[in-house]
């Protein structure tokens, strides 16, 4: 027999009506600035002995279509360049050929070379190389704005990119809630690759879309004084920027774990595990043509207890001396009185708290001279369960809520030159979160949950020891020992729900 009454109960989270929450935010294609505004390189070439500046010079970012000639006053500009470390060839009829190295590019800002010195061929000297120094202060950056470079968060004693811009001035992490300059956390906007992240659908805000360490190029921080382009953000702005390919083939692996002695009571080092493992993979190169560069990035996270606390093992002895074991539920909460459960639990891990994400991110840059194309793509997955109070549900192990989630970003930015410092930029891009948590069992079949029967039915099919229900629809009493309530066996312990946000945008610049 099915019942389609479903009992709720709030205390307990245990919301068995489907509710299902879509938000939808579409940008209208508007003439504007784009999020990312892509970074320049600008400078002047002179003459080593003389000072004299150097007209038609040609300037080259190396590894890339791009470059300049000087003017008549010998500056040159170069622009939408991605963020990353370029090289800059320098090439003029009768001097030798100058590089300059590590060159920072940040997006939205403007990379200055002092004077390019230039060497005559009738001096006899060795190839010119120069590395670039980074500067203290960027004086293109109008605004309070903090950069965090791939070798700066490298060299990081966190990891995650929530990790590394918390620890700049003005930003507080409280609560897994993020604050700048002590605004709500909704006040703070998130932004990857050009597309807004940022979680409208919480009141405390929040990024949707989870990054790589080893994928990211930069993380920059606003505090404040930035562009009206910046929507929904009050206190400050977050922006990420993943790596591009590099000229040559590279792969990296990388692997993290605590994932020693991962079983209940079992220690390592006289601790005990939480079954972490992290492996990350990267690959980066061209794809068939020297013009066309990709980046590709993978993780998997794993933990066996997300929320690591202090859990010990259950005591030999209670307070008063007797010996632990065998407990009789008193009856007071609806219960029989010939009841009981053997009070036991090992120390370690907490059940219940498991989470497996993995995720990829990657680019894609086109570069065919005058028109350059750049894809970027964030995804993941994650399952999870939820023990939010693991006394209270010692004895009921096998229900507990499990949660489904996956994020996808794409964002693409269409460039076309109309001449070395003016071109055309289009921006699209797309953000999708969405969520279902449900009964591990049941799964969609939202009436199965509180339907006596049904559980009763699946528990004998599966060998399960399930306390039987009160009644058709009335899940099984709590126990009641000494005065505390815990979950029977089988007890249903989640709703059912699922979550879907929808975010488009599109920008036009030039």
């Amino acid at each position: 027999m099915i019942n389609p009454w479903v009992e709720i109960n709030q205390r307990r989270g245990r919301n068995m009506v489907r509710k299902t929450f879509q938000v939808v935010a579409f940008a209208t294609l508007m003439l504007s600035a784009a999020f990312a505004q892509y970074g320049t390189i600008s400078g002047t070439v002179v003459d080593r002995e003389t000072g004299e500046t150097l007209i038609g010079a040609n300037v080259i970012i190396m590894g890339t279509s791009l470059g300049a000639a000087t003017g008549l006053d010998g500056k040159f500009i170069i622009v939408n360049l991605p963020a990353g470390s370029y090289s800059v060839m320098v090439t003029y009829v009768g001097y030798q050929q100058l590089t300059v190295t590590n060159i920072r590019v940040v997006d939205g800002l403007t990379a200055y070379m002092e004077d390019l010195e230039m060497a005559s061929e009738a001096l006899e000297t060795e190839p010119i190389l120069v590395v670039a120094k980074r500067p203290l202060i960027n004086k293109s950056a109008t605004n309070v704005i903090r950069i965090l470079t791939s070798e700066d968060m490298e060299n990081m004693p966190v990891r995650g990119a929530q990790a590394y811009f918390t620890l700049q001035p003005g930003v507080v992490l409280q609560n897994n809630r993020v604050h700048i300059r002590g605004s709500r956390g909704d006040e703070v906007g998130y932004i990857i690759e050009g597309a807004s992240t940022k979680n409208i659908y919480s009141r405390d805000g929040g990024n949707l879309i989870n990054t790589i360490p080893e994928a990211l190029e930069e993380v920059l921080v606003q505090a404040g004084g930035y562009a009206a382009e910046f929507g929904e953000a009050n206190a400050g702005i977050v922006q990420m920027n993943f790596k591009t390919g590099s000229e040559k083939y590279h792969f990296s692996l990388q692997a993290e774990t605590d994932n020693f002695g991962n079983y209940p009571g079992e220690t390592f080092l006289d601790t005990y595990s939480y079954g972490y493992s992290d492996a990350v993979f990267t690959v980066s190169g061209p794809l068939l043509l020297k013009n066309i560069k990709f980046f590709l990035s993978g993780e998997n996270h794993f933990t066996r207890d997300y929320a690591p606390m202090f859990w010990y093992g259950s005591p030999e002895l209670w307070s008063d001396g007797d010996s632990m074991g065998v407990v009789y539920d008193s009856g007071l909460r609806g219960g029989s009185k010939s009841d009981s459960e053997t009070l036991e639990w090992m120390p370690g891990n907490v059940d219940g708290r498991l989470r497996n994400r993995n995720t990829i991110n990657g680019t894609i840059m086109f570069d065919f001279k005058r028109l350059l194309i750049r894809t970027a793509v964030a995804y993941s997955d994650q399952k999870s369960k939820n023990n939010s109070l693991p006394i209270m549900n010692l004895f009921a192990l096998d229900r507990f809520s499990q949660t489904d989630a996956t994020e996808i970003m794409v964002n693409t930015k269409v460039s076309y030159f109309l001449n070395p410092r003016s071109f055309i930029e289009l921006n699209v891009n797309y953000v999708d979160d969405r969520s279902n948590w449900y009964d591990p069992h049941f799964k969609d079949d939202l009436l199965a949950y509180g339907d006596s029967l049904k559980v009763a039915q699946y528990a004998e099919e599966n060998s399960l020891d399930w306390a039987h229900y009160m009644n058709y629809t009335s899940i099984p009493r709590d126990y009641d020992f000494y005065g505390f309530p815990f979950n029977r066996p089988g007890a249903p312990m989640s709703g059912y729900g699922k979550t879907q946000m929808m975010k488009n945008g599109a920008s036009l610049a030039f």
